[in-house]
């Protein structure tokens, strides 16, 4: 079953396009499995998000998550302080800047995310199966090549521009505000 919304004689035949809307729809299914994954933890999909980064990336400072992800220092802050404050993850300091203060999943913390971890590979042997060894050693090549391709033009994946703000109000301009459809 595919799920291309695009009128069968409207779809590409240009392979990068094809490629987009299938890799777009497979992501699209996964960020929805593991926003329910989540979910069922108790965590919204930016704390999963960071507990998942802190899992891969170890303690580090609130403003690591800022410049990776693209939101502002007082967002990452404030992700930050709900997972502490939910015991999924802990402060410390610095030791190399003792104004500074590092973030790191808890035992609670990292005991959560291997038990989602574990369900979200479920569901990704779920979605290869029928594939070969060879088959997913392909994707697997091709998917880490875009990975490095992204990751030379400076910017992370994740990262969204910055949209400035009415310093008085916070609000982003009316012409970068998500419409409600």
């Amino acid at each position: 079953m595919t799920l291309d919304c695009a009128p069968p004689k409207e779809r590409s035949t240009d392979p990068t396009h094809r490629l987009w809307r299938a890799f777009s729809t497979l992501f699209a299914g996964f960020m929805k499995e593991g926003r329910k994954v989540g979910a069922e933890h108790g965590l919204t999909m930016p704390q999963f998000m960071l507990m998942r980064g802190l899992l891969r990336e170890g303690a580090v400072p609130t403003t690591f998550w800022s410049e990776h992800i693209g939101i502002s220092p007082s967002a990452a802050s404030e992700l930050a302080e709900s997972l502490v404050a939910a015991g999924f993850a802990v402060r410390s300091p610095d030791p190399s800047d003792r104004r500074k203060r590092l973030i790191s999943l808890s035992p609670r913390g990292r005991k959560i995310m291997q038990e989602v971890e574990e369900k979200m590979m479920e569901l990704w042997r779920a979605r290869c199966e029928g594939l070969s060894a060879n088959d997913l050693a392909t994707a697997t090549g091709i998917i880490e090549r875009m990975q490095a391709n992204v990751m030379t033009t400076g910017k992370h994946a994740m990262a969204s521009p910055k949209v400035p703000t009415n310093p008085r109000t916070r609000a982003r301009p009316r012409a970068v505000r998500r419409s409600r459809a």
